[in-house]
This record gives structure tokens, sequence and C-alpha cells, in this order.
């Protein structure tokens, strides 16, 4: 699943329960050699958000 605006193009990955697993940003004005900025989810076996982290190692935690 994709959205593009005039600005961008951003990514959407699920997995097969539906959950949000990356999403994948590349800005319009961005040379071919530039890395698209990537936000990864994890959860847990009941499907609540555990963390999120950015290629940059950037980690959110959630706490349940």
């Amino acid at each position: 699943m994709a959205k593009e605006t005039a600005d961008s193009r951003t990514e959407y990955v699920y997995d097969a329960a539906d959950l949000l697993l990356e999403i994948r940003c590349r800005w319009s004005y961005a040379r071919e050699t530039d890395a698209p900025e990537i936000i990864c989810f994890s959860y847990d076996r009941l499907g609540q958000l555990l963390t999120e982290e950015t290629v940059q190692k950037f980690k959110i935690i959630h706490l349940t």
C-alpha cells in the first residue's frame, strides 16, 4: 500500500494479521542515492505495539 503526494511517496508494509510493520518515506527532492526514511514496528503476541525504531536506531518502547 502506498500514498503519493507532490512532496513524497510513502509505503506501508503490513503482516498477515494486518499489523503495520514498516513505513518507508522517500521525499520527492531526495537524490536517487538518498535512503528513504524508515520506521519499523514490533508487537507482542496479542498484537499490542511494543516498539518503534528508525533506521538511525532511535527507538521508542511502548509500555503496556
